[in-house]
């Protein structure tokens, strides 16, 4: 089985400092024992192990358990796992109603993930009456805090005017804020707005840019559209956009972070 987690770090330093037959199973014991008289730090751990089967065999149920002390502790990673559970129908019944209850609570308390969550549930009218403005509200939440999925999902509610007013330029903002977090979905649809001159001046170089980096992440309609740019592009625009590509992946591989472009500086 997997032990990969950070989750079970703590555990792991326990075997290294003791290692000794039966380490591990008794730290998972002691843990145990902690979570059953209510800490709630060892519950939120024990639902997390349970839950992707790091240090121990994968149960569902048993990490909703675990989930459920844990978030009527008020730790919002825990109300997070149980919301997703509740959504999901996984390790008991699915209520949709209760997802977005858990997901409140946590993304009350700053957890990004739960806003995001909570910002497509009043975007798509999913456990709570439909509501743009607080579906923008929680959305814009997650993606000031960096989400590219809440940023990408800003660019297709400015982009489209779905339940607020269309605004170009501000999708094509939130478009590559997700693009440069290396999104493919977001580098698809921001190389179309280059593309078309979309909330942006036409520029096939941009447009081909990131619709190839979308490409190299297996975009079916990102090839396609590849090929439609690089039939009306010249020789030095393919060259530039080309030289682009090769230093963003230079640039990906020695680093997870935001990666600058050659036309950053113009």
């Amino acid at each position: 089985m997997k032990i990969r987690s950070v989750s079970t770090a703590f555990l792991l330093a326990l075997v290294f400092v003791s290692p000794v037959s039966g380490a591990w199973e008794d730290a998972l014991k002691g843990l145990k024992e902690k979570a059953l008289k209510g800490d709630g730090r060892a519950e939120e751990v024990l639902a997390e192990m349970y839950l992707e089967g790091d240090g121990v065999p994968k149960d569902v149920r048993e990490a909703r358990s675990w989930a459920e002390m844990a978030a009527a502790q008020g730790r919002p990673r825990s109300q997070n796992i149980l919301a997703k559970l509740y959504a999901a129908g996984e390790g008991g019944r699915a209520d949709l109603t209760e997802a977005a209850r858990w997901w409140t609570l946590a993304a009350g308390q700053g957890h990004v993930e739960s806003q995001y969550h909570l910002g497509l549930r009043y975007a798509r009218g999913e456990g709570v009456q439909a509501d743009p403005r607080k579906a923008r509200q929680w959305l814009e939440k997650a993606a000031e805090q960096g989400a590219p999925a809440a940023q990408y999902v800003l660019g297709v509610m400015f982009e489209f005017g779905t339940g607020i007013e269309a605004d170009l330029p501000e999708a094509v903002r939130w478009y590559e804020e997700a693009a440069r977090a290396g999104l493919a979905i977001a580098q698809e649809s921001l190389g179309a707005m280059y593309a078309r001159g979309k909330g942006v001046p036409r520029d096939p170089v941009k447009a081909y840019f990131w619709t190839r980096l979308a490409a190299d992440q297996d975009r079916t309609h990102a090839k396609s559209r590849l090929q439609e740019l690089s039939a009306t592009m010249t020789k030095s625009q393919k060259e530039e956009a080309g030289a682009e590509v090769e230093n963003w992946r230079a640039c990906r591989q020695e680093s997870s972070a935001v990666c600058s472009l050659e036309w950053d500086a113009r």
